[in-house]
């Protein structure tokens, strides 16, 4: 919509160059005296008036043609808009999207070793029962069991909230039954990935919109000082009156006949005041017991005392504007540069927490097989089995999040650039 609108203005702009032309018609009607000595002389009588006017600036320094070029890098700027939106709408939907899958993943997780431990705490009573395993083995078992389904509840809300997130950047009601992709997968591609710093921030620079919008709203502010300028410089412009008119008395046949009327009108500006002189021609048809049709010629000149002092103060206003566009610009590229620096830090960041979890991960499952063995050899207490196989599932729990983490930092890093990198 705001697209459509610049276009508009655009074109508004542009036929602001034209001749306005409209049509003008009039009739009066009325009583005067044909001897304006004698009052017994009144009679009634009325005029008609047709044709078409016209208006066309002939010089206006460069108002009309600067109002042009602002339009046209506005209608860039919405263009640009567009771009920005569809650049952070996608980022807020993959993070989201990551988020809720990594969520969705690690309570599927967290529900096998919950399953694994209710087994474990049935065998524990049983063995219990029958004095092979203890008391305190058995408040062992009974505590982990509780620590994890304390996990699990608290995992079920943070997976509710990512759904709800989900939902909401989708602007959908439900999420869709067709996501399907796999995180790992994900991982594996972009982990293999070395982007530089110094060409992600050449790439930001070059393809944020966020910038361009920026830098071609320095020009906007610049274009708008020269229109304030403009409205306190000289102006001419033109208008025409090109048709027929005519006048008789009552018991008159009223016979139209060509008129016209041209006139030049300038202004200039100085010290707040400001001086309009004109100069205009015309020709109309016969009046009121005429024989003749009049020619006239006119020259006026209007001065008015500090009737301009508004556009000293739009002008001045108009220099602010660009002072502050220009810090603008600078604003928006050291931020967007420091966005960047962050994206790459946290993606190398999730490298390197991808390397330590798999290493973690490596450890607890050679762990998890030893205390499993050691369980079959009844060398090791329940609640230290449980305690292994449960420290596997955080060591899968966190390369998950690892990954998560690494494909949300990519995707930061493509919204940084507002280009997919490669």
């Amino acid at each position: 919509e705001e697209l459509k609108l610049a276009n508009r203005k655009l074109f508004e702009s542009k036929r602001n160059l034209f001749p306005v032309v409209s049509g003008r018609g009039s009739q009066t009607e009325g009583t005067t005296q044909s001897d304006p000595n004698d009052a017994g002389t009144r009679a009634d009588f009325k005029r008609q008036e047709i044709g078409l006017e016209l208006g066309q600036p002939l010089f206006q320094s460069g108002r009309l043609y600067y109002s042009v070029k602002q339009a046209s890098i506005q209608k860039q700027i919405a263009e640009l808009r567009l771009d920005q939106v569809t650049g952070e709408s996608r980022f807020e939907i993959l993070k989201a999207l990551y988020a809720f899958v990594s969520s969705k993943e690690t309570l599927a997780l967290r529900k096998t070793i919950q399953e694994i431990g209710k087994e474990i705490v049935e065998t524990t009573i049983k063995k219990r029962d029958i004095g092979v395993a203890s008391e305190s083995e058995y408040l062992g078992v009974r505590s982990l069991e509780t620590q994890i389904a304390y996990k699990i509840l608290s995992h079920e809300k943070d997976l509710q909230m990512a759904q709800v997130k989900l939902i909401s950047v989708l602007n959908l009601d439900t999420i869709p039954s067709f996501i399907q992709f796999s995180m790992d997968e994900l991982a594996v591609k972009y982990g293999s990935q070395d982007p530089k710093l110094e060409d992600l921030i050449n790439l930001a620079v070059a393809n944020r919109p966020e910038i361009k919008t920026a830098s071609l709203n320095r020009k906007v502010k610049e274009y708008a000082k020269k229109v304030a300028r403009a409205e306190n410089l000289a102006k001419v412009d033109l208008s025409a009156f090109l048709g027929q008119s005519g006048a008789a008395f009552r018991n008159e046949a009223l016979t139209m006949k060509d008129s016209y009327n041209l006139a030049v009108k300038g202004v200039l500006y100085f010290g707040g005041s400001s001086i309009a002189p004109m100069a205009s021609s015309e020709k109309t048809a016969p009046d009121l017991g005429s024989a003749s049709r009049t020619d006239t010629r006119a020259k006026t000149v209007t001065v008015g005392i500090l009737d301009s002092l508004p556009s000293g103060s739009n002008y001045l206003q108009s220099k602010i504007e660009e002072d502050k566009a220009l810090e603008e610009y600078r604003k928006n590229r050291k931020e967007i540069v420091i966005e960047v620096k962050e994206a790459f830090y946290n993606f190398q960041k999730a490298k390197v927490q991808i390397s330590s979890a798999q290493k973690e991960l490596d450890y607890r499952k050679k762990e998890a097989e030893i205390a499993k063995a050691k369980d079959r050899l009844h060398q090791i207490e329940t609640p230290q089995l449980l305690q292994a196989l449960s420290s596997l599932t955080e060591a899968e729990i966190g390369i998950k999040e690892a990954k998560s983490f690494l494909v949300t930092s990519r995707a930061a890093i493509d919204k940084a650039t507002n280009s997919p990198v490669e």
